[in-house]
């Protein structure tokens, strides 16, 4: 009977809800750092197997809160892409937690069975949470976020399956910064309205300036800009 009130408490943990025998422990004025318990009147080998799967439950609820806050174009368009590709993540793993809870209301999992089913989405799991972490305390924004998940996905080069998942989010976030590094290489314009581009626009400057090339008068950086690719097509 208490195995089966601890695995519905933990099917309610893994997305982040508190059970009648588990509780969410936070430490104040530290958002990132959040942990899961579980009474202690509990029998011991419950509680050890529960407290495997607990790093799931806390990797979701700060990937989870993550997303809610960097959901505002105030983070970037970086960030903002990030936790929309993260979004996109959780719904896959919530999808599996109500596939598991299905087969609970079947009488067809016990709690070593939701262990083994949980296993592997731990390390993809815990690869993002330490990710967020680090944008979280040091705030990073643009270039700094595509270079911390690109650094993670090589320490991680020996997990395929985690490598390939942080690759994809890559490859999701870097899409607005690829257009704002588009439209300056292509047409001399930084539209980069939250700060995220290597590099700023001084608006004190003189707008136009007379540049030469091969004694052609340039007039302003966007054609300057052109005259350089056809120069280098040439070449």
């Amino acid at each position: 009977m208490l195995e089966l009130i601890l695995i519905d408490d933990i099917l309610f943990a893994l997305v982040g809800i508190e059970g009648r025998y588990i509780s969410i422990k936070r430490v104040h004025g530290k958002a990132d750092v959040v942990s899961f318990q579980v009474d202690a009147s509990m029998d011991l080998a419950l509680q050890e197997l529960a407290k495997r799967i607990f790093p799931l439950c806390e990797s979701y609820l700060l990937i989870d809160e993550f997303v809610e806050s960097r959901s505002q174009f105030k983070h970037g368009l970086v960030n903002h892409a990030f936790a929309a590709a993260l979004r996109a993540f959780l719904l896959d793993y919530q999808a599996m937690v109500a596939q598991l809870e299905h087969q609970f209301r079947l009488r067809r999992l016990s709690i070593q069975g939701l262990w083994f089913y949980c296993q592997p989405m731990m390390g993809s799991m815990q690869a993002l949470s330490t990710v967020i972490r680090k944008v979280s305390a040091n705030n990073y924004a643009g270039s700094a976020v595509l270079n911390l998940l690109q650094s993670q996905a090589k320490a991680v080069a020996g997990d395929s399956a985690v490598r390939s998942l942080l690759e994809k989010m890559t490859h999701s976030a870097s899409n607005a910064y690829l257009s704002i590094l588009e439209r300056w290489i292509y047409e001399g314009v930084i539209d980069d309205p939250y700060g995220e581009f290597f590099i700023a626009e001084n608006k004190s400057l003189q707008k136009i300036m007379m540049l030469s090339i091969g004694g052609n008068v340039i007039v302003s950086r966007r054609t300057f800009l052109a005259s350089l690719q056809i120069l280098l097509v040439q070449y």
